[in-house]
């Protein structure tokens, strides 16, 4: 299988953090990644992001930790606290 074989028949999934409190700044992040399955035809699972602004603070942001336990399971943008 060639390379461009190998990723059409990968999934591709974000998990990220953020320190802003919005989700505005991270869209781009998203958009990219989302370009980069439909370019290379790959499965797109989805993606979930958290808030964070210092070492640790992921573990206070239950929502987003709810929602990255569920996301290879169920697939789906997940937003964490910011839905």
């Amino acid at each position: 299988m060639g390379f461009e074989a190998a990723l059409r028949a990968k999934t591709f999934w974000l998990v990220s953090t953020q320190s802003a409190e919005t989700l505005r700044e991270a869209e781009p992040h998203f958009a990219a990644m989302k370009l980069v399955t439909d370019y290379c035809g790959a499965g797109w699972g989805g993606s979930v992001v958290g808030y964070s602004s210092a070492p640790g603070d992921i573990e206070k942001d239950t929502a987003a930790l709810a929602d990255a336990g569920r996301l290879f399971a169920v697939g789906g943008d997940l937003r964490g606290s910011f839905t």
